[in-house]
C-alpha cells in the first residue's frame, strides 16, 4: 500500500469517528431539543414534572477580564463568543439552586434540551463547533441539582468533567 493511500484511509477514519459517535449518540433520548438564543434569554419547560429553566447568555466582550481561562466551547486560549450568565430552574413552585460554578464554564451553547428522569429531571446543553463541541447534563433529583458531567463531542471518555452536588436538606 502506498503511503498516500495509507494517508487517505488515516483520514477518512479520523473522519468516520465523529460520525460514528453522533450515531451512537443519537439513540440515547435527549428530550426536544430548543435553539438558544446568543445573547438574551430562552425558555423551556417540561410538563411532568412541572418544570421551567431560563438560560441567559451573553456576548463575551473584548476587554473581558478571563482572557486565558479554560472555557468549555472553545478552543485553548481563546473565548467564546458568548458565556451563560444566569441559570434560573423551578420546580413546581420552587426556585433551585443553581451555583455558578455549574454553568459559568459553559460558552457557545447552540440547542438545550429537558426530559424527565426517574427521580427529576436532566438539563442538557449542547455547545462549541467541530473540536470544541460538548454536551453538559445537568442532574436534578428531589429538588436538587446532584451532578454536572460536561463532555467532549468528540472524545467524549477522555475530555470530561464530572461533579457531584450535595447540599444541606431543609434549609
Amino acid at each position: 500500500m502506498t503511503y498516500s493511500v495509507q494517508l487517505r484511509l488515516k483520514v477518512l477514519g479520523i473522519l468516520t469517528v465523529p460520525f460514528l459517535m453522533l450515531a451512537s449518540a443519537s439513540t440515547q433520548p435527549i428530550g426536544h431539543l430548543h435553539k438558544v438564543i446568543a445573547d438574551g434569554s430562552t425558555h423551556l419547560s417540561l410538563g411532568h414534572p412541572n418544570v421551567q429553566v431560563t438560560l441567559q447568555t451573553a456576548k463575551v466582550p473584548n476587554d473581558f477580564f478571563y482572557k486565558n481561562a479554560l472555557f468549555w466551547g472553545a478552543e485553548t486560549g481563546f473565548l467564546p463568543p458568548n458565556l451563560v450568565r444566569a441559570l434560573r430552574v423551578r420546580e413546581d413552585s420552587q426556585e433551585l439552586f443553581v451555583p455558578l460554578s455549574a454553568y459559568s464554564d459553559l460558552g457557545d451553547i447552540h440547542r438545550a434540551s429537558l426530559r424527565p428522569s426517574p427521580h427529576g429531571f436532566i438539563l442538557s446543553l449542547y455547545g462549541g463547533e467541530t473540536a470544541t463541541g460538548y454536551v453538559a447534563a445537568l442532574r436534578f433529583a428531589n429538588g436538587y441539582l446532584v451532578s454536572r458531567a460536561v463532555s467532549s463531542d468528540e472524545f467524549p471518555q477522555s475530555a470530561r468533567e464530572e461533579t457531584r452536588y450535595s447540599f444541606p436538606k431543609g434549609n
